[in-house]
């Protein structure tokens, strides 16, 4: 369990991290970065463990609060995957992860309120949290599988991977949650998801920030480029007034190299 929960601990710290990191790229190459919200899902689904792991017994003084904020933390953990996605696949599914998202925050204002009215307690009604990530997760891996038969996913294959062993980390936490009703097995896998998923997610960032460092490069030598050979063209058209000043522009250039 303190293994668990400490490697969770860490997850989280990284998923804060990159944020702060998405943000900071962000001001560097003027556009969105979508790697935050990777970090946001990342952070509330290290935060579901921690808070539903037995050492939050021993960190917080009322366990039953932290215990609800663990039901409400994974009931709006698909809205930041589904935006990083819908980011990532260049908006291509909009509609559909528009879809999941109003699913996922209308499941989590109905969770909210009908715990707050006391009606029902946020494990009673925990099954139509499960049934939005799963939802999610099938939308997700529906998308990857049409990326993959129209040989769109070289894009992002790093995120397709990391988006893979989270789904199937997730798959795992939902079948033992049901099953079993235990979460120290599915925190242990959950953790090697949510750390291959991030981990994909940084290096796809990398790489997209290289291809940006090296377009910018290309497209000053070009400039330059055309700079020279406007120089070239103009100091042509001025020697070509005569036979006496012709290539006279060159001459001096290579006399003065």
């Amino acid at each position: 369990c303190r293994k668990i929960s400490a490697a969770a601990f860490f997850i989280f710290i990284l998923g804060i991290i990159s944020i702060i990191a998405s943000y900071l790229t962000r001001v560097y190459t003027k556009s969105p970065e979508p790697l935050r919200y990777m970090g946001a899902g990342v952070s509330l689904v290290s935060a579901w463990i921690l808070f539903n792991s037995q050492i939050r017994q021993f960190v917080f003084p009322n366990v039953s609060i932290v215990r609800n904020c663990a039901f409400l933390v994974v009931a709006i953990a698909p809205m930041a995957f589904s935006l990083y996605l819908d980011q990532v696949q260049k908006e291509r599914y909009h509609v559909g992860y528009m879809l999941a998202e109003a699913a996922t925050i209308i499941n989590f204002v109905v969770v909210f309120l009908l715990h707050l009215t006391g009606k029902y307690g946020l494990s009673e009604i925990f099954n139509g949290t499960i049934a939005v990530c799963g939802a999610t997760i099938v939308f997700c891996l529906g998308t990857l599988i049409i990326d993959i038969v129209k040989n769109r996913f070289t894009e992002y294959y790093m995120v397709a991977v990391g988006m893979l062993m989270l789904a199937i980390s997730c798959v795992v936490q939902i079948v033992v949650y049901v099953t079993m009703h235990n979460g120290t097995l599915s925190g242990t896998i959950m953790v090697i998801g949510l750390l291959a998923m991030l981990v994909c997610a940084i290096i796809h960032t990398l790489q997209g920030f290289g291809h940006l460092y090296r377009g910018r490069e290309k497209a000053v030598q070009s400039a330059q480029n055309l700079t020279v050979e406007t120089m070239e063209t103009l100091a042509r058209a001025v020697d070509a007034k005569d036979n006496y000043t012709s290539g006279h522009s060159l001459r001096v250039a290579t006399y003065s190299r």
